[in-house]
């Protein structure tokens, strides 16, 4: 079971009540988009994660945003010195080809990083067939990705998503048979608890907001009535 919490930028003396009451149910915390280059309190974050023994990684834009820069290389190198043990590498805004991909993957992998693969663009025009996500993961999973990240956004309305934020159901059959080596972005509960009813409550779901961690745990737990009434699965008159 994976849950990746997205981190806006939560000061630490937050991100510390929250990793008290919420940390063992958060497997994974994505410092959100470039948030990493501009934190004065990064590392002061990441010693916090690390105490909770929850691994962190950067969100893909700021992949995007050293590769484009051709500073790929002095990225990876960065992330060794903060001992940040993930990344994500992601083609969301850039194009990146798949043998380019491929490469990014194998390079951090080389360097011992743990590594998620986002598939899906941010802009709701361009939008793969149920085909090509199901060619993409299977593509970056072969290329030694870790675990594959299937974009949904933060407002949840790309890629996964129509643009009123119900799922692609066409896009959930072609990914059915990758199991635990997907997450789903998911930030909304609706999205979560659709997710959980078509792949089970261990089902991968990521861009979950700190104040949803706890929510989210009671859903899988089958301790809210929107998976309370499946934990029951039609026995709760015999038990009158």
């Amino acid at each position: 079971m994976t849950t990746v919490m997205l981190d806006k930028g939560l000061p630490p003396v937050v991100l510390r009540d929250l990793l008290e009451s919420a940390g063992k149910h958060i497997t994974h915390a994505k410092i959100g988009w470039g948030i990493a280059e501009v934190d004065a309190l990064l590392e002061s974050r990441l010693w916090l994660y690390r105490f909770h023994g929850i691994p962190t990684f950067c969100g893909g834009t700021l992949f995007e945003w050293h590769w484009m820069r051709n500073q790929y290389v002095a990225y990876l190198n960065w992330l060794r010195r903060l001992r940040v043990p993930a990344l994500e590498i992601s083609d969301g805004v850039i194009h990146l080809s798949l043998q380019a991909k491929r490469d990014a993957i194998g390079a951090a992998k080389s360097r011992g990083l743990y590594v998620f693969a986002e598939v899906g663009k941010k802009d709701p025009t361009r939008r793969y067939t149920p085909d090509e996500w199901a060619q993409r993961v299977e593509y970056d999973l072969a290329s030694g990705a870790d675990l594959v990240v299937c974009e949904g956004r933060e407002a949840g309305n790309v890629g996964l998503y129509e643009q009123t934020g119900t799922l692609r159901d066409d896009v959930l059959d072609a990914l059915a048979s990758f199991g635990g080596r997907v997450v789903f972005e998911a930030p909304h509960k609706a999205q979560q608890v659709a997710l959980m009813r078509r792949f089970g409550r261990d089902v991968g779901l990521g861009n979950i907001a700190p104040d949803d961690v706890l929510p989210l745990a009671t859903l899988r737990l089958g301790l809210r009535a929107e998976t309370l009434e499946r934990e029951l699965d039609g026995a709760y008159d015999a038990r009158l």
